[in-house]
């Protein structure tokens, strides 16, 4: 919970539930959202211009929150942003749930990503609706699960790892954020007890597509 995210040591990578499993908020832009989604994917969160860098060198304080400053100087540091940052940040303030601190100043960062995570299956805003008629919103079609992107075996075999441990969401999110090398990544995989033919191709993920991106390819949501 929130409250308690500012108060633990590990604030700094802790994730609210409303950010896992509440509907996502309506965004003004689909479009810019999925752009936002991509770019964060195909980066490399070792990079210093990356956007977990940006946001967790901003939290000075190490409490897991971003005032709206904060969080836009993070996203305008963020090299491969591909919209304006004010507009980046009120896209993803508009997804936030309900239950999460979107009518307040603060963010909790790592929710940034998650929302993100989930954005695939967000809808825009409708239109306006013109004097003449009214115009129905249609809901776009998600793009390809996660499970496509990586493959229906490993990922049964992630799941069946961390039921096993009992490792919940939070808790592989958490630990997910913490990798920062290679090193890192194998010893995570190698821990999870995954088989050895597993192990190797889930480093190799993590080696193409990155902290970020993998974060975001995983579906966490289900």
């Amino acid at each position: 919970k929130l409250e308690a995210a500012r108060t633990s040591p590990t604030a700094v990578f802790s994730i609210s539930k409303a950010s896992l499993f509440t509907p996502l908020g309506v965004a003004a832009s689909r479009t810019k959202v999925l752009c936002l989604r991509r770019a964060l994917m195909e980066g490399n969160s070792q990079i210093a211009e990356s956007l977990f860098q940006q946001m967790k060198s901003n939290d000075t304080d190490s409490d897991g929150m971003l005032s709206h400053e904060e969080l836009l100087v993070a996203f305008s540091s963020w090299r491969t942003c591909p919209v304006p940052a004010e507009e980046a940040v009120s896209l993803v303030r508009s997804l936030l749930p309900e239950s999460s601190p979107a009518d307040t100043s603060l963010v909790c960062w790592p929710d940034v990503l998650v929302v993100l995570d989930r954005s695939d299956g967000v809808v825009a805003a409708p239109p306006k609706a013109s004097s003449r008629s009214s115009i129905a919103a249609v809901k776009a079609a998600p793009e390809p699960s996660a499970a496509s992107l990586i493959g229906v075996p490993q990922l049964r075999t992630l799941r069946a790892c961390c039921l096993r441990s009992a490792i919940t969401t939070e808790e592989l999110l958490r630990q997910l954020l913490g990798i920062q090398s290679l090193i890192q990544a194998e010893d995570f995989f190698h821990d999870l007890g995954l088989e050895h033919d597993f192990e190797t191709q889930w480093v190799e993920i993590w080696q193409r597509l990155g902290t970020n991106g993998l974060v975001a390819y995983l579906p966490l949501s289900q």
